[in-house]
């Protein structure tokens, strides 16, 4: 081969491998820049899931207190297993913070408190079906349970509850 062939041919190899090399490059280049413009964009999507994740548990919380807010007309869940019989309780006896921890806080309360706390006498009325206008009623003397009954509700003004003597003396 001559000079100039083996010169030529040194050229075109040197710059093949130029040309591979700077497109090696480029192809490494262009990567490492789509990989730093995606990495950005995880990041923003992270950022932005934190931040509606915050705000679901905000609005959570915030459900969950106009939920408390309500007033819940039904004792807890497994109420009746306490009341084998419309006359008869298994709580007869136990004290008000007891009874309130097991049914929750009544919806309709007649109260009347004396000096003496053993003469304070409470009625606590529950409406626990939805479809049925029944009361569950609870009579607390002193601070025990003395009496229980599951009978027709029509609310406060109809159900005759301030005309017991024998609870209210």
């Amino acid at each position: 081969m001559s000079r100039l062939a083996s010169v030529l041919l040194t050229i075109v190899l040197t710059g093949a491998i130029v040309g591979a090399v700077v497109y090696n490059y480029g192809v490494n280049v262009g990567s490492d820049r789509q990989a730093a413009v995606l990495q950005e964009r995880i990041d923003e999507l992270e950022s932005d899931n934190k931040e509606l994740h915050s705000k679901v548990t905000e609005l959570e919380e915030g459900l969950a207190k106009a939920e408390n807010n309500q007033i819940n007309r039904r004792p807890h869940a497994g109420w009746d297993k306490y009341f084998p019989s419309p006359d008869t309780s298994t709580l007869l006896g136990e004290p008000i913070e007891k009874v309130r921890d097991l049914l929750g806080n009544p919806p309709f309360l007649i109260r009347s408190i004396a000096v003496n706390s053993e003469f304070n006498r409470e009625i606590w009325v529950y409406t626990p079906y939805e479809e049925a206008p029944t009361g569950l009623y609870l009579y607390f003397r002193g601070d025990k349970l003395v009496r229980s009954r599951l009978d027709e509700f029509n609310g406060l003004a109809f159900s005759g509850l301030l005309d017991d003597p024998d609870f209210w003396m």
